[in-house]
């Protein structure tokens, strides 16, 4: 009769082939997370860059319309009012305040006091025939977006 032997029994191809499997779907979910993060990061600044984009452009208008009011809180109003998609302004002592919410294209206006996001004139000084003013446009979270100064030179009056 003839003698078996036994032979230990090797890694099969079966169990390898496993593993090689599992290593890829760890890869892969690594991979994934990763892009997650990244579209989710890439989706956070686009929607910042929408805001400041929007402050920008609302600032230059709020700014166009204090120098051509000549430094006038009030008359700035007027002519803001004038303006298409205008929201409805707020005199505050020495300041304008506008408000907005974000909508489709931009932004869009808001009840005084009550968007999402907030546009603040404030006059600094008036010296001789300059007014000076802060313009600050901020978010919900009151984290300033854009702010610059906005100064007016007034006409001298001219003795008859």
């Amino acid at each position: 009769m003839r003698e078996r032997t036994v032979t230990p029994r090797t890694a099969s191809g079966a169990s390898l082939f496993l593993m090689e499997l599992l290593i890829a779907i760890l890869v892969f979910s690594l991979s994934a997370a990763i892009c997650v993060q990244l579209f989710v990061r890439a989706h956070t600044l686009s929607e910042e860059s929408r805001a400041t984009q929007n402050a920008v452009l609302w600032s230059g208008s709020v700014s166009s319309c204090f120098q051509a009011a000549g430094g006038s809180l009030e008359d700035t109003a007027v002519l803001l009012q004038g303006l298409e998609g205008a929201p409805a302004c707020r005199l505050e002592e020495e300041n304008l305040a506008l408000s907005f919410d974000d909508g489709e294209t931009g932004w869009v206006p808001a009840a005084p006091g009550e968007g999402e996001y907030r546009l603040v004139l404030s006059l600094d000084s008036r010296e001789e025939n300059v007014v000076s003013a802060q313009l600050t446009v901020t978010d919900g979270d009151g984290e300033t977006l854009y702010a610059h100064p906005v100064s007016v030179l007034t006409p001298e009056e001219v003795a008859p």
